[in-house]
């Protein structure tokens, strides 16, 4: 029994250890630097399983288990199938780009690449200036531009590859920085970009002002604030740009606030159609011309800046005043304003009372929705407060006698045009006016006017009667509903029909 357990006991031992044993080769991959690679078991060739190996070292003996195994490195890959006591060699080859500068950790510099397809993962290496690359054909990406490099299989030697790269930095002077407090924080604030200018791709990067970004030699775009400078890079070249500044400081303070509660955001100025900035902050752009549009305009303005030098432009305001109580939204803000240059029949901007309007033009008129055709000229006038003019109209008739035409003018010379409105109480600017009435008579080509002066006060009414002569139908019908209106209970309904009939002579309104 004794021996039959010894026996036993001995098949076990033997068993465990033939199990336990596995047969291992040996793999080296040569460089001309140090560094990792990934090692992967390859079980099928559908699955890709990872070893106990997480990583090799360059120009180190590795033991592996025999098997197929593939070598990720920097951007490239390899096979390797590992035998029984054999030792494999493989290598990498280094490819160097040469900055023409000295690199700080806040520079930018990037290689995106693919390392084997089947994976499905993009490598990016930042600020990584030197890689390995197994043999093969390459495709990089390195800063913006495509960058293809190949490396014969056959090669008995590991090889090392130079290129040297161009620089560009946005940077503001100390002299500068340290000459006005508006330029302070820019330099930390502010960032500028890059793009190429390769149609196959597009790619944009942002880098800090006072950094380098490294680039292979090329045609680059490079945007700050929404102006652009196209630059064409040359080999070795460190290019530092300086940029010029601008702010768009209102001629006299505005209250934001009123902004926000009526047109429900700030005022903002577009920089050459599609990048907005605020009022009264300093922004750095690229030297030379750019338009310059506020959000309530329709038409842009150009303006030329200088490098390290601050332009600031002003921008006036016009507010046109409602009488309306602060808390009254249907009151704030319910009327359109217009602004037109000086003989422009279209107006260049629109907004609304009870807020500033801004512009940049200097010779400015200003119209009111309700009472459209009569401009005024802003001057430097800042605030405005509208009046009210409220008709009276009576109806006579006269045989062969007819008003045709109804209409308020410009009491001056300076009032452009003029008005005709349907409206009983009409919104107006403060100045002097008349009320014009053409009559002609029936038959005949003559046609005669009268006038009647009146004045409109900031913040009152001013009452104006006046006749209409209208045939003798157009009479009895206004008579028949004047009588309706006595015997009717309903001064809703009665005020709806009145204005009905009130417009059916024939007045010609705009």
């Amino acid at each position: 029994m004794r021996s039959f357990l010894l026996l036993l006991l001995l098949i076990s031992y033997s068993i465990l250890s033939c199990t336990s044993y596995k047969e291992t080769g040996y793999l080296t991959v040569e460089s001309l630097q140090d560094g990792v690679f990934d090692i992967y078991k390859i079980s099928s060739s559908s699955t890709i399983l990872f070893t106990a190996e997480t990583n090799g070292s360059y120009n180190q003996k590795i033991t592996l288990p025999v098997g197929h195994y593939l070598l990720l490195g920097d951007c490239s890959h390899d096979t390797v199938i590992i035998k029984p006591d054999h030792h494999s060699i493989k290598r990498v080859h280094t490819v160097s780009f040469i900055p023409p500068t000295e690199v700080s950790s806040s520079d930018l510099f990037s290689i995106q690449c693919s390392r084997y397809e089947k994976t499905h993962f993009r490598q990016t290496l930042s600020n990584r200036f030197s890689i390995n690359l197994f043999a093969g054909n390459h495709q990089l990406l390195v800063g913006m531009v495509p960058f293809s490099i190949s490396i014969d299989p056959d090669q008995k030697t590991s090889e090392k590859r130079e290129y040297n790269l161009s620089a560009i930095k946005v940077e503001i002077p100390e002299n500068v920085s340290n000459s006005s407090p508006e330029y302070k924080t820019l330099s930390d604030e502010s960032s500028y970009f890059l793009s190429s200018r390769l149609d196959m791709i597009s790619v944009t990067i942002g880098q800090k002002f006072g950094h380098w970004t490294f680039l292979l030699p090329g045609d680059f775009n490079l945007e700050l604030n929404g102006t652009l400078k196209t630059l064409h890079l040359k080999e070795k070249e460190a290019l530092t740009i300086n940029p010029s500044f601008i702010k768009i400081q209102p001629v006299i303070p505005l209250d934001l606030e009123q902004f926000r509660i009526i047109q429900g955001s700030s005022p903002l100025v577009e920089v050459n159609d599609g990048h907005w900035i605020n009022l009264d902050e300093t922004y750095p752009v690229l030297p030379g011309q750019l338009s310059l549009k506020l959000d309530n305009s329709f038409t842009a303005i150009t303006v030329t800046t200088e490098q390290n030098e601050l332009l600031v432009k002003k921008v006036n305001s016009i507010q046109i005043n409602s009488d309306c109580n602060l808390w009254d939204w249907n009151c704030l803000g319910n009327r359109n304003i217009y602004l037109y240059e000086k003989d422009s029949p279209s107006y260049f901007a629109r907004s609304v009372t009870d807020m500033p309007t801004l512009y940049f033009q200097d010779s400015v008129y200003v119209e009111i929705e309700g009472s459209k055709g009569i401009k005024t000229p802003v001057g430097d006038k800042h605030i405005i407060n509208l009046g009210r003019l409220i008709l009276k109209t009576r109806y006579e008739h006269i045989p062969n006698l007819i008003t045709d035409l109804v209409r308020i003018e410009g009491g001056d010379k300076e009032r452009t045009s003029d008005l005709q409105s349907s409206e009983l109480s009409i919104p107006m600017l403060p100045g002097s006016y008349h009320l014009a009435r053409y009559n002609s008579i029936k038959g005949s080509d003559d046609r005669k006017k009268s006038s009647i002066p009146f004045k409109i006060l900031p913040f009152n009414d001013t009452e104006l009667e006046y006749t209409v002569m209208v045939s003798e139908k157009q009479l009895h019908s206004i008579q028949q509903h004047e009588q309706s209106r006595i015997s009717s209970k309903d001064n809703m309904l009665y005020s709806r029909m009145r204005k009905s009939y009130l417009n059916s002579w024939p007045l010609r309104t705009y």
